[in-house]
């Protein structure tokens, strides 16, 4: 499928139109509670390096989750990036009907591609040295 997202960078926004991101999960037994939801864990690595844990339900059966992280038999409820100190855990989920205007995509920003993006941060990081790196990950989620 193809994903269509908005992100901000300092002064400039990006519309980052490209397929979806395929994630290879590990899905284990290891089992939690999130927002009143029995969610499992899977873990996997994306960008070639980073650790990610998540947790999803099939209570709640979209494939879907915080930024780019989908692909689990279920909505996303949790995830760490245990070594980048990053966590997203839902603590309510509203049932609710979904109006057209919500599910509209962003319409506004730079066109690019995942592959644009990341030429585009390296270029305008590459001064930064050691601390574009934390910069440089989060972008690119």
């Amino acid at each position: 499928g193809q994903s269509i997202g908005q992100k901000s960078v300092y002064e400039q926004t990006y519309l980052i139109t490209d397929s979806t991101r395929r994630i290879q999960w590990r899905i284990t037994n290891e089992t939690r509670e999130i927002a009143g939801y029995e969610c499992r864990r899977a873990n996997a690595l994306v960008l070639d390096s980073i650790y990610v844990v998540a947790f999803y339900t099939d209570q709640i059966p979209v494939s879907g989750g915080p930024e780019s992280f989908t692909g689990l038999p279920g909505m996303i409820l949790g995830v760490a990036l245990p070594y980048e100190n990053t966590t997203y855990f839902a603590t309510k989920v509203d049932d609710r009907p979904v109006t057209a205007k919500e599910l509209e995509a962003p319409k506004k920003g730079k066109a690019v591609n995942y592959r644009e993006l990341r030429a585009e941060l390296e270029a305008s990081l590459k001064d930064w040295g050691e601390y574009a790196q934390p910069i440089f990950k989060a972008m690119m989620l």
